[in-house]
Order: C-alpha cells, then structure tokens, then sequence
C-alpha cells in the first residue's frame, strides 16, 4: 500500500536519484548487479545517499537502507526499463 501512493518521501528520493546519477548507478547496480562498493564516505554519491538515508553501511558495504526504499527503487527502475524498451521498439 506505501508503494502505491505518492508521497513527499518518495518524491525527495526520485528528485535526489535525478539530480546524483552516481547514486542512481550505484543502487540501480546494487539491486540489479548485485554489485558490491565498499563503505566510504569519501566516495559522493555514497556520502549523498547515507546523509539522506537512502543508503547504509552494511558489514563494511554499501547496502540500501530498508526494504521498502528496495521494493520503491526496484519498481521505479523496472517500470524505466519498460518505458525504454517500448520507444526502443516503435524507433525500429
């Protein structure tokens, strides 16, 4: 039910994803990937994601914070994936 509706959570997360392609590559490669970053500050889309509470430090790895960020970000990047393959089609 959370998934469902728009809320000012999930529109901050949205507007971070698309400001910080980093990030986005790095969670979009952590979900999709299963791609492992270490832990590190330093590195800014990590810094980005931990300061708003999108990413966590998990046994030394970068992991998403909580479930439901997994569930919304997994929906968000398969519902881009559709739209792309859908114009990726009429353009042939």
């Amino acid at each position: 039910m959370i998934l469902r509706e728009r809320s000012t959570l999930f529109d901050s997360l949205n507007r971070q994803l698309n400001d910080h392609s980093g990030m986005r590559d790095m969670m979009r490669n952590i979900l999709f990937q299963g791609s492992r970053y270490s832990y590190n500050l330093y590195n800014e889309a990590l810094h980005l994601g931990s300061m708003f509470g999108y990413m966590k430090n998990c046994d030394g790895s970068v992991a998403v914070s909580n479930r439901i960020f997994e569930m919304w970000l997994y929906n968000l990047f398969l519902s881009e994936d559709e739209l792309k393959d859908q114009r990726d089609k009429i353009w042939r």
